[in-house]
């Protein structure tokens, strides 16, 4: 192809009747090929209803003038010239272009990067070109391909993925790492391409490598444990089966039948009852969701019918993307979630235009349980000024959740006083291993030895209470285990949340017991990146960013309390990219500890605390609060002295 200054592209060869081209196949051996217009003389066909799952986005961060100068990106790296696409395609329609891809490239030292190269997907534009989709020029102008155009998309688009089979023969039985992480995607990858070309034009080496494909993912041996990646597999599975199926293949029917069968089992694996998918990270949700409806979506090209809890459990996902955003408009970093704007869905157009379009969500409060999330805010209008939080509980830690159970997170006025951890993505294998443990978290941790680690046990909301000036909670941890000769046992903890409102207040009670030995608890309070601390006391710390003021003050100790310290700590805002912030621990030394805490964003001087026969009395900015501490270790809000 020829990007000219109009940005027409054209062959250099115009086909008139007969037409001999030589075509170097991927192999590297140069063959003559002659072919007649006759050989493939229509378009590809046009294919209204798809069984195609697409490209995961991959078409849109490597759109087709990129892909044809053979440039790549995953969309979080600058574009990297990994292939050789010739100016012109000169090869018969139908047939492959002389493509050479340097498939082992890896500039960023990131297996991600690698994945996403490895799935193929990164040359969608080429197959949507192929199928009449419009594209950009070289000049940014729209243009509608003409049959000739979209034939010679796809030679390039076959010209890479015959590089690629004949750089890799063994991909599809005996995949090394880089190529089972991108397995799935690439086996939908192959089908978009035989259903985009159609299959009765299809060579056949392409069909016989979507059908291995397909026999590898159908196989249980290699079924992948976390959700996501298995739906991606049935993905494959299903529009493999689908498109060969309608190409008459016996092999294909039984394909898509499998794949039905194991989306059935997925859904409850996958999305649980109160509508969050179960990968314990609300950046996965969309993604999540994304995966659902491209399942239904690819019933319909196949024919079928997406009906029962598919559809209900799908349009449940963006109510819990909208409570999971915050005043900013982004997604709260929970789990491997990192920093993105919440996806506006149907459903979620409120939290994702930061309330300039759509309805707000009924409840200010949203505890979604089994899965163990609770978000809150001052109100949803306005929406960027609104004060947040949010408190984890729920099953052990799986998939890209992280330890992070009893939890919070806090947001005053629409700017962070408690941060999590983040998310650096899956290279910087040290600090992603750190970012995921308990002690990168806002909770109670406990110093680790020998036989006394932290324990994947779940955690459980064991009271909860909304009023228009204060949200309560109480949750439940068994966070460490250790063997005894009567079997494991587990610490007991319990962490009452309360969240006070005019003024803002956070307070929390934290009481761990049950250590085989005394060991060190700490309280951790990670703040925003940019803010600094100062310990005023063994119980007072101030921190500050700016005009703004955060005091911490621990208010109830047992005898083996500690004063007060700052550590270093990370947050990870995206793929790798992370900047060091403050991490204010309240330690306490023994096999048990007591403690309560009150935050406030005010200064230091601003703030007193008194207890008294089981009241709490907070003067925050000139402000009373009289909070009562309850036998089951909760917290609430006593009405304001007269």
């Amino acid at each position: 192809m020829r990007f000219g200054g109009s940005g027409r592209f054209s062959p250099l060869v115009t086909r008139l009747g007969a037409v001999v081209a030589v075509a170097v196949l991927a192999g590297g051996a140069a063959v003559s090929s002659a072919t007649s217009a006759a050989a493939i003389s229509t378009p590809p066909p046009t294919v209204t209803t798809p069984a195609c799952p697409g490209y995961s986005g991959q078409n849109n961060v490597n759109p087709f003038i990129k892909v044809a100068g053979g440039l790549y990106t995953p969309g979080n790296r600058t574009a990297y010239k990994v292939a050789t696409m010739p100016a012109s395609v000169t090869t018969a329609w139908g047939t492959p272009a002389p493509v050479t891809v340097s498939w082992g490239a890896n500039p960023y030292n990131d297996i991600s990067w690698q994945s996403w190269l490895h799935s193929l997907k990164w040359l969608g534009a080429l197959v949507t070109t192929g199928g009449g989709r419009t594209f950009l020029d070289a000049g940014g102008v729209s243009r509608v391909p003409t049959t000739e155009q979209r034939w010679d998309a796809l030679g390039l688009a076959l010209g890479a993925t015959k590089h690629y089979l004949a750089t890799y023969p063994k991909v599809a039985t005996a995949p090394n790492a880089v190529q089972a992480s991108s397995f799935a995607h690439r086996a939908q990858f192959l089908s978009c391409l035989i259903e985009t070309m159609g299959p009765a034009n299809a060579p056949s080496w392409l069909t016989t490598a979507a059908a291995a494909h397909a026999a590898y993912l159908n196989a249980p041996a290699h079924y992948a444990a976390i959700p996501n990646q298995a739906i991606d597999q049935a993905l494959g599975v299903l529009s493999t089966g689908c498109v060969l199926a309608a190409g008459g293949s016996a092999t294909g029917r039984a394909y898509r039948n499998a794949a039905i069968t194991r989306l059935g089992t997925l859904l409850d694996a996958s999305i649980g009852p109160d509508g969050v998918p179960l990968e314990q990270a609300p950046g996965y949700s969309a993604y999540m969701y994304a995966l659902w409806v491209k399942v239904t979506a690819s019933y319909k090209g196949c024919g079928l019918s997406a009906s029962g809890a598919i559809p209900v459990r799908t349009a449940a996902v963006p109510a819990f993307l909208a409570h999971a955003t915050r005043p900013d408009g982004k997604l709260l970093q929970l789990g491997d979630t990192v920093t993105e704007a919440t996806p506006s869905l149907p459903g979620s157009e409120y939290a994702a235009s930061s309330g300039a379009t759509g309805t707000a969500p009924a409840q200010r409060v949203k505890i979604f349980s089994p899965s163990g999330f609770v978000f809150g805010r001052s109100s949803w209008y306005p929406f960027g000024s609104a004060s947040f939080y949010s408190v984890r509980f729920g099953p052990p830690v799986a998939h890209h959740g992280h330890s992070d159970r009893t939890a919070v997170t806090w947001v005053v006025g629409g700017q962070d006083r408690l941060v999590d951890s983040g998310h650096v993505g899956y290279a910087l294998t040290d600090l992603r291993n750190w970012l995921r443990r308990p002690e990168a978290h806002n909770l109670v941790s406990a110093d680790e030895y020998v036989g006394f680690r932290a324990a994947y046990r779940t955690s459980n909301l064991l009271a909860s209470s909304v009023s228009d000036t204060a949200d309560s909670f109480l949750v439940d941890a068994q966070a460490y285990g250790y063997n005894t000769s009567s079997g494991m046992k587990y610490t007991a903890q319990r962490r009452g949340v309360l969240i006070a409102r005019d003024p803002d207040l956070l307070v929390v009670r934290d009481l761990a017991s049950g250590a085989p030995k005394s060991v060190t608890w700490r309280q951790h309070w990670h703040l925003p990146v940019g803010w600094g601390a100062t310990v005023l006391g063994p119980n007072r710390v101030e921190a500050v960013s700016g005009g703004s003021r955060t005091t911490l003050v621990r208010v109830m100790t047992d005898r083996g309390s500690q004063p007060a310290l700052l550590a270093r700590s990370y947050q990870a805002p995206g793929i790798g990219s992370y900047q060091r912030n403050v991490d204010v621990q309240f330690p306490a030394v023994g096999t048990s500890m007591g403690a309560i805490t009150v935050i406030a964003p005010v200064a230091s001087g601003s703030l007193t605390t008194s207890l008294s026969a089981g009241v709490l009395t907070v003067v925050s900015g000139g402000s009373t609060v009289r909070i009562g501490l309850n036998a089951n270790g909760s917290l609430t809000r006593l009405a304001d002295p007269t």
